[in-house]
């Protein structure tokens, strides 16, 4: 029954995609909210990511991937590293969200033995990947089918990092579902993050997940958020656990979304005609 509920929200969040694009917001502070960072299986257990990267990577500031954070609906994504830029000639990878609960990290399998960028038909439980684009600050969005292909990291070493980056791209892409608004800051210090995360410059992607998923907080169900880069010297993870609902009222909110969807439908045939 969970796994019926799982599709039926997919179904209904692609059509909402497909109907129309999230607006942008203006991020009002540096407040970060809840930290959700969870542990990605690898290394130290400790849930804060902060100040680590993968056993043997290079340890620095400029590497570190830092945190989720959840504000309300605004889910920002904190690291020493440049999310824009990248650094040391690795390039930022892409956001992927899973809605299932099936995300694979940690002792997970390796795509290839050799090092370089893989492209594999595997998606690794991830149903979305966000591609930043910091030209228009318009995150593209792509859902990631049965047989999407996906790239891992560089390093074999870094499997547990995968994947880095979804491997299509433009809105000619069949997968291509819309796009999203998106604030970058770059430059902040530890207090003016609160010292929720620590190494003294911290760069911070942020959006409206409410933009993106087209339906109130309280509609929504379980997500892992996962982001590395081209490398995989780090991993991030994040994870939202909605407060348990119950079933009576889940019913009664995917039965009025099913009903507003059809009516979108229906609307939009019209304007067609």
């Amino acid at each position: 029954m969970k796994a019926f509920y799982s599709r039926l929200f997919i179904f209904a969040l692609v059509f909402l995609l497909q109907a129309g694009t999230g607006s942008a917001f203006t991020l009002s502070s540096v407040a970060l909210g809840d930290n959700i960072t969870i542990w990605d299986g690898i290394g130290n257990s400790a849930e804060n990511e902060d100040g680590t990267t993968e056993p043997g990577m290079v340890n620095t500031q400029s590497w570190d991937l830092e945190g989720f954070f959840l504000n309300g609906s605004i889910l920002s994504m904190v690291g020493g590293y440049d999310f824009k830029n990248g650094f040391g000639g690795y390039a930022p990878g892409d956001l992927f969200i899973d809605l299932t609960g099936d995300a694979q990290f940690g002792a997970i399998a390796n795509a290839g033995t050799a090092s370089g960028n893989t492209v594999t038909a595997n998606s690794f439980g991830y149903e979305f990947a966000l591609r930043f684009n910091y030209s228009t600050y318009q995150a593209d969005i792509f859902a990631l089918l049965p047989g999407s292909q996906t790239i891992t990291a560089y390093y074999p070493a870094n499997v547990g990092s995968n994947p880095w980056r979804y491997a299509g791209s433009g809105d000619a892409d069949p997968n291509f579902l819309g796009t999203v608004a998106f604030t970058y800051q770059s430059g902040i210090s530890d207090s003016n993050l609160d010292n929720l995360v620590t190494g003294g410059a911290h760069n911070v992607v942020s959006f409206d997940l409410e933009d993106l998923l087209m339906v109130p907080m309280d509609a929504w169900g379980e997500m892992i958020f996962h982001n590395t880069m081209q490398c995989g010297n780090d991993n991030l993870l994040g994870k939202y656990s909605p407060a348990p609902v119950p079933e009576p009222a889940t019913l009664l909110l995917i039965g009025t979304g099913l009903i507003g969807l059809a009516g979108i439908g229906r609307k939009r045939k019209i304007r067609k005609s």
